[in-house]
């Protein structure tokens, strides 16, 4: 691809691991030339589309339960859209079933129980029942 903004963005030099404004200052016309939605920074439907990304890389492999729920839980936060509560709540569980089972033999409850209800609600944010 190449459009006049692209070319921009790709002239553009920032230290590695750093955020630039200038970045963010081309990135929505860039993105628009290529026919991509653009998503404000903390917007609610960012964050929704976010969640879809991360679930469809959970259901083809990418990364595990517990990746995807810890995911959710620093970066959607309770405050963020209600999309992800039940995979902050799962990511809440994981660290109770963790600490309770670590070393206590009688209950019946693991981390790995937990994975089947995480991939159950990747598979309803992606809408694939």
């Amino acid at each position: 691809m190449d459009t006049p903004t692209l070319r921009i963005l790709a002239g553009i030099s920032t230290p590695k691991g750093r955020e630039n404004d200038e970045v963010r200052l081309w990135l929505e016309g860039a993105l628009a030339e290529l026919s991509l939605t653009y998503y404000p920074e903390g917007s609610g439907e960012g964050e929704e589309e976010a969640l879809r990304v991360m679930a469809r890389r959970l259901l083809a492999g990418a990364i595990t339960p517990p990746d995807l729920t810890s995911w959710a839980y620093r970066f959607v936060t309770w405050d963020g859209t209600p999309l992800g509560a039940e995979l902050i709540a799962l990511d809440n569980a994981y660290v109770y079933v963790d600490a309770v089972h670590d070393g206590h033999e009688y209950t019946s409850t693991e981390s790995t129980d937990l994975d089947a209800d995480v991939i159950a609600e990747a598979r309803r944010l992606v809408g694939d029942s």
